[in-house]
């Protein structure tokens, strides 16, 4: 296998906080990739403070993102790659900047959630990558989905043969060499008792075939768990509860437990444990400041050490730690002894008790998505927190990260009409597009005959100008930078 390289508040208090929290328009789109479909008008979702409307994308509800703390010099480049599972809003994945201003949004049909919303590389150019599937009760079915620049799905990732089990939503990450590594959670018997396994797939992107697998059942002892019974009567115990696969320049793997508050390095080729990090039977000493609980999220950094992220509570019970945070350890192997190198928390400081993921960037910052906490954040290496973003109460996501992106959907823009008394209004938007700068409003008595009449800065997803008097059509321009055409929307006529 091929290699990359002050005091909280209560929990009680916390979940308080978390838990509190007409125009009609005429549209004309042709959306291109997976989103060419004309748009309509979506049912029982409505707008309001945390859900997001468009008038010429009436289809489209996103969740709202607001910013709490604005960026600044410090902080890296990139949009902010989200998806959601529970909150207000439809699902899907989302990518918005740093005004929490959407760029695109690909929504879910109904039952149907996204998460591991990021960009990799594939064949050798960057994509868009996202699960999605059924999600219910901490587990998910469903497929990997790889997308271009134009946002057109390239492929769909759904492990087929004899060692497949149901690609689950916590992990899909492409390796160097072209495949994909997935965990799932089949069911199996263990000393009489239905449980939860907890498996790592190593499947080939084209073909769906299970090139690699290996289950915690057969490698992980079941009195490592601190979770020994199920949530409800029936369910099977999850006694692992597998939520991340990295992988290193070796080849081996670095798998994240919940549930036995473990970190395992894994060999890549025969599935040996090779090592254990934060458990019952850890294989390094751990510093006190050290020692986490019901992690999530290790991975390998480019100079050696292994971040960690501790949610410091789960299931009704709180870990040694009093909030949560990314933990940075060096490990001596030689001596067998861990140390805390970089710790990141959030101000104000609190315990999220599960999901979330620490993302190092390139400039040595840390991103987090803070997970049932519905917060996203940047720090420097010095702790500085730079960034903050809040999502909507209820809600939160699975993992963000953050990521350069330039984003080129096929198709037109979009754009619709609203009239009030004798005053028409012009909306312009186009999902996915990073490249729009202004908008060059056509107008004319004639849909063949459109001119130019005027410009405007774009103002986020979607702008708004007003139509000239007399016209009987308009017509949105896409203009980039250097006032070069990038689309044009369907002429709509002024009624």
């Amino acid at each position: 296998m091929g290699r990359r390289p002050a005091r909280p508040p209560t929990t009680i208090a916390l979940l308080a906080t978390v838990l509190a929290g007409a125009l009609a328009p005429v549209a004309c789109s042709a959306e291109g990739g997976d989103d060419r479909a004309q748009p309509r008008q979506a049912a029982r979702t409505p707008a309001g403070a945390w859900v997001r409307s468009f008038r010429s994308r009436p289809d489209l509800r996103p969740p709202a993102v607001k910013v709490r703390q604005p960026a600044s010099p410090a902080t890296a480049p990139g949009h902010i790659f989200l998806g959601t599972i529970l909150g207000p809003g439809q699902r899907g994945p989302l990518i918005v900047d740093e005004r929490g201003d959407v760029v695109w949004f690909k929504r879910m049909p109904r039952g149907v959630v996204a998460t591991d919303v990021r960009v990799q590389t594939y064949r050798g150019r960057p994509v868009i990558t996202w699960w999605q599937g059924r999600y219910r009760s901490g587990h998910g079915c469903g497929v990997g989905v790889i997308a271009d620049t134009s946002y057109r799905t390239i492929a769909t990732v759904r492990p087929r043969g004899r060692n497949a089990s149901c690609a689950d939503l916590h992990e899909f990450l492409i390796t160097p060499r072209g495949t994909a590594l997935m965990v799932a959670y089949p069911t199996a018997r263990y000393r009489g008792k239905r449980v939860y396994d907890g498996v790592v797939m190593e499947v080939e992107i084209g073909t769906g075939r299970v090139l690699f697998r290996w289950s915690a059942l057969q490698r992980i002892a079941f009195a490592e768990t601190y979770s020994p019974r199920p949530r409800r009567p029936g369910q099977p115990i999850d006694f692992f509860h597998i939520n991340a696969v990295d992988v290193d320049d070796d080849g081996d793997l670095l798998v994240t437990a919940r549930h036995t508050w473990g970190v395992y390095k894994i060999d890549g080729r025969t599935g040996r444990v090779l090592w254990r990090l934060g458990g019952k039977r850890s294989s390094f000493a751990v510093p006190r400041a050290g020692r986490f609980s019901w992690p999530h999220d290790a991975r390998f950094l480019p100079d050696g050490t292994i971040s960690v992220f501790d949610n410091a509570a789960g299931d009704g019970a709180r870990g040694p730690q009093r909030e949560s945070s990314v933990m940075v350890f060096g490990l001596d192997e030689a001596r067998r002894t861990a140390s805390l190198e970089r710790r990141v928390v959030h101000s104000p400081r609190f315990q999220s008790m599960s999901q979330a993921n620490g993302q190092r960037l390139p400039n040595g910052n840390f991103f987090v998505g803070w997970g049932f906490v519905p917060y996203v954040s940047e720090h420097t290496p010095d702790g500085r927190q730079v960034f903050d973003l809040r999502l909507p109460p209820r809600g939160g996501a699975y993992r963000a990260y953050r990521f350069p992106w330039t984003g080129r959907p096929g198709g037109r823009p979009a754009a619709a009409v609203t009239r009030s008394g004798t005053r028409a209004t012009v909306h312009m938007s186009w999902n996915g597009s990073t490249e729009v700068a202004r908008w060059q409003i056509l107008a004319g008595r004639d849909p063949r005959a459109l001119r130019g009449v005027t410009e405007v800065a774009r103002a986020g997803f979607e702008t708004a100008a007003s139509v000239p008097a007399g016209a009987g059509y308009v017509a949105a321009r896409a203009l980039d930078g250097s006032s070069r055409e990038l689309g044009v929307s369907i002429p709509i006529r002024v009624r």
